[in-house]
């Protein structure tokens, strides 16, 4: 859930980015704002600015999607390539 980081006597909603006023006793709470309808934490003054969280499944997913290439399997790769490179090259030249 999202949340907003209030001042000293207001809240400014996330979405619309309306601002109310606030009573200490609501910090911590869940509000919906009026014009937008966003439901969202009311946090207290002082609170570090919302940082949206990666999910679990997302940073799994990216994670398999970065495969590592395997020096082991690039290195003989790299070797055949070359190797072929040379055979077309003294070929062409005879």
């Amino acid at each position: 859930m999202i949340y907003s980081v209030a001042t000293e006597n207001d809240v400014g909603f996330p979405k619309c980015q309306e601002r109310f006023e606030i009573l200490p006793e609501f910090y911590e709470q869940v509000a919906e704002c009026p014009e937008c309808s966003v439901e969202f934490v009311i946090k207290p003054p002082g609170t570090p600015s919302y940082q949206a969280a990666v999910p679990a499944k997302a940073v799994r997913a990216s994670d398999s999607s970065k495969k590592k290439l395997n020096p082991m399997v690039i290195r003989p790769a790299a070797a055949i390539v070359l190797l072929l490179v040379i055979l077309i090259i003294v070929i062409a030249l005879k």
